[in-house]
């Protein structure tokens, strides 16, 4: 059996102290500068990710401590989008809107997502590289083309926060090799990422699986693969209160709707030209990146290889890293096309998402190599370089002017925001004239003969509760302002009641004659109860499994003491 990397054979661990942080807050600074220059760019989910920062805000203000129904989506007819959208980006976001004002959220959220980007890659380098290259490492990862790209064209901020916890994931996953206590940090890893952002969530399951096989083949052990699905399963269980109801309740929205014309993997693979020119010149921006980037990285291994041969074990890390920095980049061309049929791989998308593990490759690879290098600061110089030269080119070409303000308007409107196609109830069929959408009474009562004006009365209308008084001589048909939703429960006179779909998709009740109580309640259904019992018990496996090993640990210290004291 080959021997396992050891303490010894590792750099001294860096240290987290003041320079680090330091260091990682001006990185952060750095990445969010043009926003505080130029101010903010209409990149294309800010108005997503703004609204539903909003919308949480609001909710907390109304004591929804956990949303669920984003109730100004689709102007007022509300969509499930807390349901299916990770929390962790809309909790921070959430957050930080309730005591900033809207036009400093893009900046103050970029700021965090860029230093933990930071922390977390150094938190896996400074395990397996000397203090400085670890650092460097560090800023190099938070200030990659990717995430300029991903905040300043997409603004899909919630994978910058999965890619701050991605570089974790790794890091458990490779002490597998030959600490159990390991399991533990990945299953928190890996909980940790899908409830930041599922299609990252989709990459790391990969990732790891492959960086595992590795682990086992260099180590020739099974232990990687043993103490590293048991993570995996644990960290899965621990995120199931999210990934349950969202795997469950898809059938009830219209999911596909994410696979739009142009959004299909096959139409984004690395060079693609699509319908619209925009996209085409998006793809190619990001492609000539990416192609750099693959270069880069396949230079690094090369020189980094040569440590390998001479020292295999000080860097039993570096074929599990090369492996999947190497899958990452054959995952963005075209001729991976095979390998995108594989369970819910559609669900990453954009081959080019890839970038997130080719850079995480790249600069653990790339500063090893780097320490290596007899000309360092020759390298330095043209690392520095290159960063400046893209990332000048990626943030000039960005949407800026007055069009951010606008998304910025239209997603804290009173009259409500643009829903998520991916999020509307599948018996909805938005109307041809959808601006008119917020000019739909909360309420209206249709009867067999002209209804009294004051037929209806809207005693509450909250995010997940509306309670109406309704007094009719004949049967009435009532139409809400809300569409419907198996969650959705209508109570008329204290009773759960059925009630019908238009085919706008809004929730129409049927009332006898007489004087109704009625009552909507967005209540929790079965798949939810599920998923928070299976979180619940892996969270108690999980504290079992950490307090036998810290009992094993001090039984065995224990032994020891006693051997040497005898």
């Amino acid at each position: 059996m080959t021997p396992a990397t050891t303490s010894e054979q590792l750099p001294p661990l860096s240290t987290w102290n003041w320079r680090v942080v330091a260091a990682l807050a001006g990185a952060a600074f750095l990445g969010i500068l043009p926003l505080l220059i130029k101010g903010n760019v209409a990149a294309h989910d800010l108005q997503f990710h703004i609204s539903s920062w909003n919308e949480v805000a609001q909710q907390w203000r109304h004591g929804i401590v956990w949303p669920r129904w984003a109730a100004n989506a689709n102007y007022g007819f509300g969509e499930p989008r807390f349901i299916f959208y990770p929390p962790g980006s809309w909790l921070l976001g959430g957050l930080l809107a309730l005591w900033l004002p809207i036009k400093a959220l893009p900046a103050a959220f970029s700021f965090i997502a860029f230093f933990a980007a930071g922390a977390g890659m150094f938190t896996l380098a400074r395990r397996y590289l000397a203090p400085r290259f670890a650092l460097g490492a560090a800023v190099l990862y938070a200030l990659n083309p990717y995430h300029l790209i991903t905040v300043y064209w997409d603004f899909r901020v919630a994978e910058m926060l999965a890619s701050a916890v991605f570089p974790v994931a790794v890091l458990y996953a490779l002490q597998c090799v030959t600490d159990r206590k390991a399991i533990g940090g990945l299953a928190i890893g890996v909980a940790a990422v899908w409830l930041m952002n599922a299609p990252a969530g989709v990459m790391l399951m990969y990732t790891l699986t492959l960086l595992l096989i590795v682990l086992a083949i260099v180590a020739r052990s099974v232990r990687p693969l043993l103490h590293g699905a048991t993570g995996m399963a644990l960290g899965i269980g621990l995120a199931a209160f999210y990934i349950v109801p969202a795997a469950f309740e898809q059938s009830w929205v219209n999911i596909l709707g994410i696979f739009g014309s142009g959004l299909m993997p096959r139409e984004n693979f690395l060079f693609s030209i699509a319908t619209d020119p925009p996209h085409t010149y998006f793809n190619f921006l990001v492609s000539g990146i990416a192609l750099e980037q693959v270069a880069l990285f396949i230079f690094a291994l090369a020189f980094a290889w040569k440590i390998h041969r001479k020292d295999p074990f000080r860097v039993l890390w570096l074929p599990a890293v090369g492996a999947i920095g190497f899958f990452a980049a054959v995952m963005m061309f075209r001729f991976s096309s095979v390998l995108w049929s594989l369970p819910k791989m559609q669900f990453v998308q954009f081959p080019w998402r890839w970038l997130l593990v080719l850079n995480l490759a790249l600069c653990m690879i790339g500063m090893l190599a780097l320490g290596a290098a007899r000309t360092k600061w020759l390298w330095v110089i043209l690392i520095i370089c290159f960063f400046g030269v893209t990332e000048r080119d990626v943030i000039r070409q960005a949407t800026w002017g007055r069009r951010a303000i606008a998304e910025m308007y239209w997603s804290t409107s009173a009259d409500g925001y643009r829903g998520a196609k991916e999020y509307l109830p599948h018996e909805v069929h938005v109307p041809p004239t959808p601006y008119l959408l917020p000019q739909a009474p909360l309420a209206d009562l249709v009867c067999e003969i002209p209804c009294p004006p004051d037929a209806v009365k809207v005693q509450r209308w909250s995010e997940e509760e509306k309670q109406l008084q309704v007094n009719s001589a004949v049967p009435a048909k009532l139409l809400l302002k809300l569409y419907a939703y198996p969650a959705w429960e209508v109570r008329v006179d204290g009773s759960p009641t059925y009630y019908d779909t238009t085919y706008s998709g809004q929730i129409n009740v049927e009332l006898p004659p007489g004087r109704h109580d009625v009552k909507v309640v967005f209540t929790r259904t079965e798949d939810r109860t599920i998923g928070i019992v299976i979180s619940l018990l892996a969270a108690i496996i999980l504290g079992l499994l950490g307090l036998i090993t810290f009992r094993g640990e001090d039984a065995s210290n224990s032994a020891i003491e006693r051997a040497i004291s005898s």
